[in-house]
């Protein structure tokens, strides 16, 4: 099944149209679809959503974590140079707490690039396949 390639403004603008709603939902889907690029189970969307709340949102740092680091195995087994690893993430999603979340953003647009990059290499590859 083909992956959705999702857009940073659309999360930011889903986000606050939502109240934050839209940030745990894509925390379960993107969840899945890293599942599903890596072939095996990488985070499970479910318990991330539990943990999500239960830590009030600690969580969050190290999914983007693990995440990340899925992301750049995944890049890179598809033929698309990750850079970004998931300490990249890590360091800018903490530093935006003191950096009046500059940092964060400017990680969270360098963790969509590369989930993107990701999607598409991985539908690409999709495609050949059933060709």
């Amino acid at each position: 099944m083909l992956l959705k390639k999702r857009s940073y403004l659309g999360f930011i603008g889903l986000n606050i149209i939502t109240c934050g709603i839209y940030g745990v939902y894509f925390i379960y889907i993107t969840s899945k679809d890293v599942n599903q690029m890596s072939g095996r189970k990488v985070v499970d969307p479910v318990l991330s959503v539990v943990l999500y709340f239960v830590t009030c949102g600690l969580y969050m740092f190290y999914w983007y974590y693990v995440i990340g680091n899925e992301l750049q195995v995944i890049g890179n087994a598809n033929g698309c140079e990750i850079k970004d690893s998931g300490m990249t993430y890590l360091v800018l999603l903490v530093l935006g707490n003191f950096t009046c979340f500059i940092t964060s953003i400017l990680g969270m647009f360098f963790f969509f690039t590369n989930l993107g990059l990701c999607v598409d290499s991985y539908n690409e590859n999709l495609i050949e396949e059933v060709i």
